[in-house]
């Protein structure tokens, strides 16, 4: 049976700009609107972008809300929940065949500059100003043991909105909130996504209240754990462009870190509405309590026949078919650790795989997250599923779990051993923490990615997660599996999943930042097959490698 792992944990982000209030004061709300789909404009970007003319409208059945266009790997898509684009080459975005020489950091950010602004991408507002706000790379290296080594693919600059009032500027945070440009090889336009909801009118003014009483709001909802160092600050708040909005109101950042043991790490920020006007997240299911005696059989050879079976016929039988035998799980910490949005994200993650005919074979929560899953009892659970959905709190080191066992999944509880993750069924890890990839490769004050986690591989196709502390939020889980599920790989799934939902920057010192990045590492005999990898039913999949012949290769790019 083929596996995939995925992780959605959690992370502390304190944007640049954030308006930290001890007084109250009054801020505007307003009514947006979604632009409708322009054809003319639409032929205009996808030229202006590829030099390319004639493309053809393609559907897909995953992605009913997509306006796609399409002329062989350059494809432009605009989402008509939002309004906004999303255009890439996919020959030459976050792939290690990049040929030809990429221009130096301020040579592309001059590039991409004028691509937005003769693409008329950046609106224009009495009440919204855009400012670039960061240059990021995406990069590979290889894992040559301690030899730190790098080979920039691109650069991608962004600009973020800023609300004006109150006369500050306060950042907007959320996946609308940002535009980008990624310039590549020979200085081409390789990608580009984002775009603004208009706004109509002031629909309001509210008065915000101030920090400590955000602050008491959040305490109200965080469970037990002991937290330090909270602080609250003010911004507005963009849905991401997969999802519908109505108003642009004010929201409250709650963010600090949480006592684990000994371990004192950030935390995801939590984002509470400051207004009756939201947003307003929506709660998943709660977790069933477990007891440690409950465990689910082993998959049988012939189960993992089987998926050899249908990874020949993918091309032969329908997907719905082929993925009745997959299955999925989720392992998350919520509320208990004081994190709103994780019960949601992880419900997204399993509905989708519901969805799509895959089998839930477990969904433990908050204390019903057993750390022993991941140990001593993996064969039962984490690598014994197809695909599986963790969120929670985490660091560079690892990530939240319970008892039984020490309650924090550490890098050296996973490295070596005869039975490490897919040595039965685990193929993808994905990891949307605060970290765990956190690297010497792209950060300062923290070591190489490849000395913690090289040895947790036995079979596991690829860890992906972030490099940086992220927001909290509902929609990792299932726009992953929309991505996926249509056609993406697993990387370019996982890695636009990161960029639609996480702001580029979050203001924090090595590792935890300034930049966000989202980072794969995937293990290969030296074809780097594993780069191009999909979920079972949804495209190819490179077979399992073990054993000293591997290798290991590490990409990362900012959201």
């Amino acid at each position: 049976m083929k596996k995939i792992l995925l992780i959605s944990a959690v992370c502390l982000y304190i944007s640049v700009g954030f308006l930290y209030q001890a007084q109250a004061i009054e801020l505007p709300v307003f009514l947006v609107k979604t632009e409708g789909f322009d054809k003319e404009k639409a032929h205009g970007l996808f030229m202006n972008a590829f030099s390319s003319n004639k493309p053809k409208f393609v559907k897909n059945r995953f992605r009913p809300s997509a306006v796609i266009m399409q002329r062989g790997t350059q494809k432009l898509e605009f989402d008509k929940r939002s309004g906004h684009w999303y255009a890439a080459d996919k020959s030459k975005l976050w792939t290690s065949k990049v040929k030809g020489k990429v221009p130096g950091r301020a040579n592309a950010n001059k590039i991409a500059a004028q691509f937005i602004d003769n693409a008329k991408l950046l609106p224009s507002s009495k009440f919204v100003k855009f400012k670039q706000i960061a240059l990021t790379e995406t990069a590979i290296g290889n894992d040559r043991r301690r030899l730190k080594n790098k080979r920039v693919l691109d650069y991608t600059t962004t600009w973020r909105a800023f609300v004006s009032a109150e006369r500050k500027n306060i950042p907007v945070i959320g996946g609308g909130s940002e535009i980008s440009a990624t310039v590549g090889a020979e200085g081409k336009i390789t990608s580009f996504m984002g775009g603004w909801r208009p706004i109509v009118k002031k629909v309001d003014t509210i008065e915000t209240g101030i920090a400590k009483e955000a602050i008491k709001k959040f305490l109200k909802t965080a469970g037990t754990a002991k937290y330090k160092n909270l602080k609250a600050s003010l911004a507005y708040y963009a849905e991401p462009a997969f999802k519908k909005q109505q108003y642009l109101a004010p929201v409250w950042i709650v963010s600090g870190n949480i006592v684990n043991g000994k371990e004192v790490i950030p935390f995801r920020p939590q984002i509470i509405s400051a207004s009756k006007y939201g947003p307003i997240w929506k709660k998943g299911l709660k977790s069933k309590s477990r007891s440690i005696r409950q465990y689910i059989p082993k998959p049988t050879k012939g189960d993992e026949e089987m998926h050899v079976k249908l990874n020949i016929l993918d091309s032969l039988i329908s997907p719905a078919y082929a993925a009745n035998s997959l299955e999925c799980g989720a392992s998350w910490i919520g509320e208990s650790q004081g994190l709103g949005g994780s019960s949601g994200n992880r419900q997204g993650f399993i509905d989708k795989c519901r969805d799509s005919g895959w089998n839930v074979n477990f969904d433990w929560g908050n204390a019903a997250a057993f750390e022993s899953d991941w140990r001593r009892n993996d064969d039962s659970y984490i690598d014994a599923v197809d695909l599986v959905f963790y969120t929670g709190h985490a660091s560079p080191n690892g990530w939240n779990l319970f008892n039984p066992d020490d309650t924090s999944l550490n890098f050296s509880e996973v490295s070596g051993g005869s039975d490490m993750w897919g040595q039965q069924d685990l193929e993808w890890l994905i990891v949307a923490a605060c970290g765990p990839l956190q690297s010497s490769h792209f950060v300062g004050s923290t070591n190489n990615a490849f000395d913690r986690w090289r040895n947790a591989f036995d079979g596991l196709h690829s860890m992906l997660a972030y490099g940086a502390v992220t927001y909290d939020n509902t929609d990792e889980g299932r726009r992953f599996m929309e991505l996926a599920l249509s056609g993406d790989d697993v990387i370019d799934a996982w890695f636009r999943t990161a960029r639609e939902i996480q702001p580029a920057t979050n203001n924090y010192d090595a590792p935890n930042g300034p930049n966000i990045y989202v980072v794969a590492m995937y293990a290969h005999n030296g074809d780097y097959c594993t780069e191009n990898d999909h979920i079972h039913g949804s495209g190819s999949v490179c077979p399992d490698v073990r054993g000293s012949g591997q290798r290991r290769t590490m990409m990362w790019s900012g959201t």
